[in-house]
């Protein structure tokens, strides 16, 4: 008789079995997708927007472990944003951990942390630590402010936060275990890049990569410092001597980056003379348009070509102002020598390359099929080099105008696109891709009669219809 039970309860046990194993499965399986697939939400009453596909590549690559500690009042304007964004951080690599530290509930934490990375004075800031090195990110760092109601007793007012840019160039700054310098070169007519430059926003978005900036003066017998990490000359209307130009050609033979943007109005035939060696051939030409709006010397281009920089900037279009001139590349020439020039930047159907431009003024500027190009008018074109010899191949990015990079010129896309290329020059191109914005902060101010018309309409009007109209529907159902 038991065992005749036994056999009936079998089926039931068995299903019972099955379901739970079926359940089990169900938990782990949606586990495991859960971890891959997710979506965050900001539940949290700070508005930070998500970190750039820039940022979360560099994050994705990073050598080392790195810890943020946000050392912050909990009642500080900023703490809700600044706790937001490291958490983003947090949660696009394991390799970053967050701290929070409140430096008036957590005093003796409070105490480690000020004399560990000497704040000082600084009542909040946000703290990038990778091993044994650190970079204090203050909050006029995080957030621009301001300060007209300090004058009426009141406080600081953020305008806008740049968190991630700030916290991203701390990273880059304590992470990386050999940082290069950036070398200016200087003499030939090219704009200062020190005090009064006027190519200050670019310094500035070089500052903010954590790369150090230096000025170069080249002599006859000197040489490019050992620490050079890049070469830029922004500019040049004339020639340095051929013995300082050995020292750039001999700094390009041992694996150096050279950023170079032309002056179509200088006189540079050494230069153009190398660049031409490189597969790189400067036109004596101006690219123009004529729409119906009329003549336009400001070129507009579109990227292409195999570099990175192509592949992230393909809707981008920056633009270039104040003459430019064309290139024409020729890679069969030079690649025996294990030289690849390609093309970046090429400009927009509809520009040509006037050929007689240097009598425009006096005939006008006109199309003619029998002398102007109109294919392929390449604005930027880089340049690699594959030697086996070298531990570090060299590259070079050559653009045929430099004036776009002037403060008064400059464009979003061109800074971008500029920025993007020096990242690529240094080999860093988790960081080629457009940086991320500063994201503006709004406050609502409404003067005391304001609110209180708010309150008596929030508070007392609405309520006071929606009773009333209960009411009325109540009393007539009774009726």
């Amino acid at each position: 008789m038991a065992d005749a039970s036994s056999i009936r309860r079998l089926p039931l046990a068995l299903q019972t079995a099955v379901r739970v194993l079926a359940v089990l499965t169900l938990v782990v399986v949606a586990n495991l997708l859960s971890f891959k697939y997710y979506r965050r939400l900001d539940l949290s009453r700070a508005s930070v927007p998500p970190l750039t596909e820039r940022t979360k590549a560099f994050l994705q690559g990073m050598p080392r472990a790195a810890r943020l500690i946000v050392f912050f009042n909990a009642t500080h304007p900023l703490f809700e944003q600044a706790n937001l964004l490291a958490l983003q951080y947090a949660a696009a690599t394991r390799l970053i951990t967050v701290e929070v530290v409140n430096p008036y509930r957590q005093q003796d934490r409070a105490t480690e942390v000020v004399q560990q990375y000497r704040i000082g004075d600084r009542e909040n800031a946000l703290i990038v630590e990778c091993e044994n090195r650190s970079k204090i990110v203050g909050v006029d760092e995080l957030a621009d402010f301001d300060r007209s109601p300090e004058a009426f007793g009141q406080g600081a007012r953020a305008t806008n936060f740049k968190g991630e840019q700030a916290v991203t160039g701390a990273l880059l700054e304590v992470v990386e275990a050999k940082r290069g310098v950036i070398y200016f070169l200087h003499g030939q007519s090219q704009p200062v890049v020190t005090g009064q430059s006027p190519i200050a926003i670019f310094r500035t978005l070089l500052e903010r990569e954590a790369l150090q900036i230096k000025e170069l003066t080249l002599t006859a017998g000197a040489r490019v410092p050992a620490d050079a990490a890049l070469v830029i000359s922004v500019g040049a209307r004339y020639d340095v001597g051929e013995e300082e130009f050995k020292a750039l050609r001999a700094y390009w033979d041992r694996g150096g980056k050279h950023l170079i943007l032309l002056e179509p109005s200088g006189n540079t035939p050494r230069l153009q003379a190398w660049l031409g060696s490189l597969g790189v051939m400067v036109q004596d030409d101006r690219l123009y348009a004529h729409p119906p709006s009329g003549l336009i010397s400001t070129v507009a281009a579109q990227f292409t070509g195999p570099t990175p920089i192509a592949a992230k900037f393909r809707e981008v279009t920056p633009s270039f102002a104040g003459g430019t001139q064309s290139l024409v590349l020729e890679p069969a020439r030079v690649e025996p020598a294990g030289l690849h020039p390609a093309p970046l930047l090429v400009a927009i159907p509809g520009f040509w390359g006037e050929v007689d431009w240097r009598t425009a003024g006096v005939n006008g500027v006109d199309y003619d099929a029998g002398k102007d190009r109109t294919e392929n008018l390449v604005v930027a074109a880089t340049v690699e080099r594959n030697d086996s010899d070298l531990p570090e191949a060299g590259r070079l990015l050559v653009v045929s105008n430099a004036k776009y990079l002037l403060d008064d010129n400059i464009t979003q896309q061109s800074a971008d696109f500029t920025l993007a290329a020096v990242n690529w020059l240094l080999r860093r191109e988790a960081l080629v891709g457009i940086p991320p914005r500063e994201m503006k902060l709004y406050t609502l101010t409404l003067p005391d009669t304001q609110l209180s018309q708010i309150f008596l309409l929030v508070v007392v009007a609405m309520p006071a219809t929606a009773a009333l109209a209960g009411l009325a529907l109540w009393w007539r159902r009774r009726a």
